[in-house]
């Protein structure tokens, strides 16, 4: 149905778009240079309705030069949930960074009250490591160790 993309510089309005139009609790908006650094990494990816043409969701991620990648931000329109977007996103990314070798972990966060989020986190292979809180929010710290 949806397929997925790499993202590209030219979908930052439209991500940023999504971002601002369907905030919903515990939800924060992401830094426009965060957006941007993840964009440029290649690796961020963009699932878009076949018929539309437009974004439905996105998984951005950033990678260091020390081997280490965040993921930024897993979004799904409300419209687009219960096809496995979140999962089929993260396990496009993983794909492209295993032919990364210097990329052993990625880490992510998730609100602890996004139990779904948390469910597919954990389903595609990562393992909550620590709780903190970020920009004001509590938060759940996972990893997923890439070259394993």
């Amino acid at each position: 149905m949806y397929y997925l993309r790499i993202a590209s510089k030219e979908d930052y309005w439209e991500i940023g778009k999504l971002e601002n139009d369907f905030q919903e609790p515990n939800f924060i908006l992401s830094e426009v240079e965060d957006i941007e650094k993840c964009l440029a990494s290649g690796h961020s990816m963009i699932a878009v309705h076949p018929r539309t043409k437009e974004i439905v969701a996105f998984c951005l991620i950033a990678i260091t030069e020390y081997g280490t990648a965040y993921i930024e931000k897993v979004f799904v329109h409300p419209e687009a949930r219960g096809f496995q977007l979140q999962a089929k996103l993260i396990n496009a990314i993983f794909d492209n960074i295993k032919e990364c070798n210097n990329v052993k972990i990625c880490y992510t966060m998730a609100s602890p009250d996004n139990e779904v989020s948390l469910h597919n986190f954990k389903k595609c292979g990562f393992v909550e490591k620590w709780r903190k809180e970020y920009k004001g929010q509590q938060r759940i710290v996972l990893a997923y160790e890439v070259n394993n």
